[in-house]
């Protein structure tokens, strides 16, 4: 199917750079137990203009929200590389992997940065909320067959995923700066 190589292409891009890095946890957490949220979206190919919450706390030390921060991406990763995550359903992995993704974004998005940081982290999360946008769209374009739109999103894609990357390596964010 000519919609599986491109989508798969997007979840191995965004495996590369996201919420990765080896694991050694065992946990098998659901979406769910990562705690499941929704957030305003918009288009999927353009960069993400959704309001992400601030965090609700006193803002940590930049150690504190970094260990806080991979702990999340971290587990994040460890459910999105479970064996059978990637099935050959593009709707169904695109789905699943989005709700991973708004779940460990809604933990983020709730540590408190310090004022020195506080650009660069909004900058990470609304990067990844991008990277959410971007798999419903991929899912909907299989659903619908419109598949001709993907490739404006892969390449929305790649530019936020190296901005991503290059955001968590700066500020010592080693699993957020890699997705699945």
């Amino acid at each position: 199917m000519r919609t599986r190589l491109p989508v798969l292409m997007l979840i191995a891009a965004v495996s590369l750079a996201g919420c990765g890095g080896s694991s050694k946890s065992s946990s098998s957490s659901s979406p769910a137990s990562i705690t499941a949220a929704s957030t305003e979206t918009t288009a999927a190919t353009t960069t993400s203009t959704a309001t992400i919450a601030k965090g609700t706390g006193p803002p940590l030390s930049k150690s504190a929200l970094a260990s806080r921060a991979n702990a999340i991406c971290r587990q994040l990763n460890t459910y999105l590389n479970k064996p059978g995550a990637n099935g050959s359903n593009i709707t169904h992995i695109a789905a699943e992997r989005g709700a991973a993704e708004q779940a460990a974004l809604t933990k983020l998005s709730k540590l408190t940065p310090p004022a020195s940081m506080a650009g660069d982290y909004q900058q990470m999360l609304k990067a990844r909320q991008t990277v959410i946008e971007d798999l419903k769209k991929i899912g909907e374009n299989a659903t619908t067959g419109k598949t001709s739109a993907d490739a404006s999103v892969y390449a929305s894609s790649a530019l936020v995923l190296r901005q991503l990357a290059a955001n968590a390596q700066r500020n010592g964010f080693t699993y957020c700066g890699q997705i699945g």
